[in-house]
């Protein structure tokens, strides 16, 4: 009976062994394929099969000019299937522009990744003196990532952007870094972050395809996201020993209110940008994906609209 008990012992070790060699040497894993933190490891081929892994994963498939569609006033858009991710419209999607405040998606992915949900990030005062719309946090406070995040998406907190930025290892320039190697490593190559938030920018543009890679990137490998995005409800933060109280009311997305099946929206505006916008819809057991920019003002909300209707309908 000993001698059983031992050969299994040894059996289960060399298993175990084997799974972990599999495991850790082999880079065709979705794990793996979607780790874009570091990969500098990869060698140029291994790179560029990566890149071309993710193109097939995440980017939309087609970009042709709508013929037929809604007529929108906003300068670009795009709504995708994000089942098929088949493109449903697409008005010019490869136009680069100033993305405002919808590159905050990013930002968003990338906390996810390098803290923990419930960590503690300091406030610094570069992110304390940021523009509104903001938290209103302090120098020195601390909040949690999640937290902070709900102020990332619900009210586009300029404050929270740099404060998950500011906290990186490495600093903000290290996070910005961390930012472009993902966008090039999901091979798209018509968008430049410059800051977290979305503030203007010379350096920074995007097009409404890029968008929508990043945004399904974050549904597929962060699908939380649509719980942070799509909250309606006043949002409070208790005050404790490292913060002050914080709250606001609701989302800033009045789309995410009133239409049918909106489930989690990313709003943006900046002078430059115009109105930018991302929305995740679903109806019927479909969900589609849109995102516009060079929107004017109330106009992108009929937009939106529009496009959600065209896309539920085709």
């Amino acid at each position: 009976m000993k001698k059983i008990i031992i050969y299994f012992i040894i059996a289960t070790g060399l298993l175990g062994g084997a799974f972990t060699f599999f495991k850790y040497n082999t880079r065709t894993s979705d794990a793996e394929v979607t780790n874009l933190e570091s990969q500098e490891d990869l060698s140029e081929k291994e790179r560029e099969e990566l890149i071309a892994k993710n193109v097939e994963r995440y980017q939309p498939k087609g970009d042709k000019e709508n013929s037929k569609g809604p007529g929108i006033t906003a300068q670009s858009a795009i709504v995708v299937d994000e089942e098929t991710n088949e493109v449903l419209y697409a008005k010019n999607v490869h136009k680069k522009m100033p993305p405002a405040s919808i590159i905050k998606m990013l930002t968003f992915s990338l906390a996810l990744e390098v803290y923990n949900v419930d960590e503690k990030i300091e406030i610094t005062e570069h992110a304390s003196k940021q523009i509104s719309n903001k938290i209103n946090m302090k120098a020195g406070e601390k909040m949690s990532l999640s937290d902070l995040l709900y102020g990332l998406m619900m009210i586009s907190a300029n404050d929270a952007a740099y404060a998950i930025a500011d906290a990186y290892e490495g600093g903000f320039e290290a996070f910005i870094e961390l930012a472009n190697e993902k966008i090039a490593l999901l091979g798209l190559s018509n968008t430049v972050m410059a800051n977290p938030a979305g503030l203007d920018d010379p350096n920074q543009v995007s097009t409404v395809y890029d968008m929508a890679t990043i945004t399904r990137y974050a549904l597929l490998e962060h699908p939380e996201v649509v719980k942070y995005a799509g909250k309606k409800t006043e949002h409070s933060v208790y005050a404790t020993e490292d913060n002050e109280p914080h709250w606001w009311f609701g989302h800033l997305s009045q789309m995410l209110r009133s239409y049918k099946g909106m489930i989690a929206a990313k709003t943006g505006y900046t002078d430059e940008a115009g109105t930018t916008y991302i929305g995740i819809a679903e109806r019927g057991g479909r969900r589609l994906v849109v995102v516009l920019m060079g929107g004017s003002g109330p106009s992108a909300n009929n937009d939106v609209k529009a496009l959600l209707d065209y896309g539920f309908a085709n």
